[in-house]
Formats: structure tokens, C-alpha cells, sequence
């Protein structure tokens, strides 16, 4: 942003510095006034083309940090185990696992919700096949 302020800053007094060369012309002033202002402008356009390079490569530098960070934040995952309220029977497709999941995208939580309900299971059952699917889940 401080950038295009300095640009259209420069940019006015170049503006106005041509408009008084326009002038100088007419009065028949000095050329140097004249070879003064194309160097100017000369030097404006490779100042704006520098900036236009930063600015790209600034844009780089911030996509590539942006990758290591995700890189390096482990993914949250929840896992939900249950009888068929938590597979979702009933619930029209509203389950609790993909409740958790929205609410923790809308909090910018990257949550990754695994739905292990399964109908017709009782605790003990749900239990017995616990310790094989989490070992599935760690290896996903």
C-alpha cells in the first residue's frame, strides 16, 4: 500500500514537471528542462517495474510460508464412535460428526471428523471394534 502511495505521488510531480516542460516549450526555455524530465520519466518506469518484481516476489515469500505452515500444523481429527444416532439414522443426513466438522471449519479449525456409527451396535460392540479402527484411522 505505501508503494502506490509513493507511485501516484511521484507520478503527480512527473505529471506536473511535464506539464511545465509543455510550458517551457511554448516559452522557449532551456532544453535541458526537457532532457531533465525524460530522465525522470525514464527512471519512474524502471522504479515502477522494480516494484512491480518486489511486489510478485513478495507474493511468492508469502505463498511458499503460507505452504510450510500448513505443512507443518498437524491435522485435528475427531473420532466419532456410536450406534446408528451417530451414523445418522434420522437425521436426514444431519449427523453430529458433520456438525462438529462445519462448526469447526467456521471457527477456521481445519478438523478433519471421522463417522464410526454404526446402526444396530450396542456399547459393548462398539467397544470390541474400537482399538482396529484407530489404528486405521492414525495411518490415513
Amino acid at each position: 500500500m505505501n508503494r502506490k502511495k509513493v507511485m501516484l505521488s511521484i507520478t503527480a510531480v512527473i505529471s506536473i514537471a511535464l506539464l511545465a516542460a509543455g510550458a517551457f516549450k511554448v516559452y522557449g526555455h532551456f532544453s535541458w528542462e526537457r532532457d531533465f524530465l525524460q530522465s525522470m520519466s525514464t527512471s519512474m518506469g524502471k522504479l515502477q517495474e522494480e516494484n512491480e518484481q518486489k511486489d510478485q516476489r513478495l507474493e511468492e515469500l508469502e505463498e511458499e510460508i503460507s505452504r510450510l505452515q500448513q505443512a507443518l500444523d498437524p491435522p485435528v481429527r475427531i473420532v466419532c464412535w456410536g450406534d446408528s444416532l451417530t451414523a445418522g439414522a434420522g437425521g436426514d443426513g444431519v449427523t453430529y460428526p458433520n456438525v462438529i466438522q462445519k462448526l469447526a471449519l467456521d471457527q477456521g479449525i481445519q478438523v478433519d471428523v471421522a463417522n464410526m456409527g454404526v446402526g444396530g451396535e450396542s456399547s459393548k460392540m462398539i467397544l470390541a471394534r474400537g482399538g482396529r479402527w484407530i489404528l486405521c484411522w492414525r495411518n490415513v
